[in-house]
């Protein structure tokens, strides 16, 4: 480039750097401006603009990941119930859904340990699986 000394805008000061330097400073000036064009193009509006003082606007978004206080709560009283309905059923139904689902072993795996059909082992599932459901439907 030339000779002149070129000067960048730190703070207050006027500070001089070399024609790399000021190259540097100025694209990257250059590339913000570009980006606040930008988001005013296409109507970009940050959380930080819905700050109040008892509140963020980060905060006031909800966190999908995790469950809520009501989720937790539902969620609990369905096992607790779900535990209380397992128990309700005869000894070879409760055996048969430990099998199933808590040990997860697959209905061909347990048709095989059995030696019962696995049309069979799948039919008992369904049926204790819609007893299940009017167990917990149940209002007692």
């Amino acid at each position: 480039m030339n000779n002149k000394i070129k000067l960048i805008i730190v703070g207050k000061e006027l500070i001089s750097v070399t024609d790399e330097v000021y190259l540097t400073y100025y694209s990257m000036r250059r590339h913000d401006k570009y980006l606040l064009e930008q988001d005013a193009v296409h109507k970009v509006e940050f959380f930080s603009n819905l700050d109040t003082d008892e509140i963020t606007g980060e905060d006031m978004i909800p966190d999908l990941q995790n469950e809520s206080v009501e989720e937790i709560v539902t969620r609990i009283l369905m096992i607790e119930k779900l535990k209380e309905s397992i128990k309700k059923l005869e000894p070879e139904e409760q055996l048969l859904i430990k099998e199933l689902f808590y040990k997860g072993k697959s209905e061909r795996q347990l048709s095989i340990e059995s030696r019962i059909h696995n049309m069979t082992i799948h039919s008992r599932k369904v049926l204790i699986l819609k007893k299940l459901k009017k167990l917990i439907n149940s209002k007692k």
